[in-house]
C-alpha cells in the first residue's frame, strides 16, 4: 500500500496502519476499478481517497492536521515505511502568522 498525506485542519488524533487498514477501516475490500466511497467512517478515519491500480497496489490519501502556514501534501511513501512520529505534510517557505505546527500519527504537535 502507498500513502500520501494532505495538510488539512483537523485530521484524527492518531494514526494507526496494519496491513490495508487504516484507523480500523479495512481496505483490502477495495478491487481494481472499484469506487471509493467516502462516508462518516471513512471521514473520521481521515481516509480521503483510495485506489486500486493495475497491478493491485492500493493507494490511500490521508489527512494530517496542521496549524499556521503554507502546506503542501507530501509524495507518496510505502506503508511499511510510515512512521507515527513524521510530519509528512510539507511546510511552504512562505510568510504567516504563529508558528507553524502540524500533528504526527501519535497526535502530538510538532513544531516546523
Amino acid at each position: 500500500m502507498r500513502l500520501k498525506f494532505l495538510a488539512t485542519g483537523s485530521a484524527p488524533e492518531q494514526c494507526t496502519i496494519t496491513n490495508e487498514t487504516v484507523n480500523g477501516i479495512d481496505l483490502s475490500v477495495i478491487e481494481h476499478g472499484g469506487e471509493f466511497v467516502g462516508n462518516d467512517a471513512t471521514r473520521a478515519a481521515g481516509i480521503r481517497d483510495a485506489v486500486r491500480d493495475d497491478s493491485g497496489t492500493l493507494w490511500v490519501t490521508l489527512c494530517q492536521e496542521v496549524g499556521p502556514g503554507h502546506w503542501t501534501e507530501s509524495g507518496w511513501i510505502d506503508a511499511e515505511d510510515y512512521d507515527p512520529e513524521a510530519v509528512y505534510v510539507v511546510k511552504q517557505d512562505k510568510p504567516h502568522s504563529g508558528k507553524a505546527w502540524a500533528k504526527n500519527g501519535r497526535g502530538e504537535c510538532v513544531y516546523v
